[in-house]
């Protein structure tokens, strides 16, 4: 986040800077407060062709099922942030 922003206007910042979505509504989901830092996980939906989205931050784009998910090993907190989420879901 910068100076003065919050997170919300931060993400959706960096969604306009990365791969320029403007989400219409984001929903704050959690505020997680570890050790090393604050994050805060927002959700929207979005259809987007990521074939077609431009790219400016990042190697590709992709998206992935839930079951595909819970198979990966990501780093830092990310595995169990997205387990959260999708058993939120249910």
């Amino acid at each position: 986040m910068e100076a003065g922003e919050s997170p919300k206007e931060a993400i959706r910042r960096e969604l306009q800077e990365e791969i320029e979505f403007s989400p219409k509504k984001l929903s704050l989901v959690k505020t997680y407060d570890w050790p090393e830092k604050t994050e805060y996980i927002f959700h929207t939906i979005a259809e987007i062709d990521v074939s077609t989205t431009p790219l400016h931050e990042g190697q590709r784009l992709s998206w992935f099922s839930p079951t595909a998910i819970k198979s990966m090993r990501l780093a830092f907190h990310d595995n169990q942030i997205l387990d959260d989420f999708l058993n939120s879901r249910k």
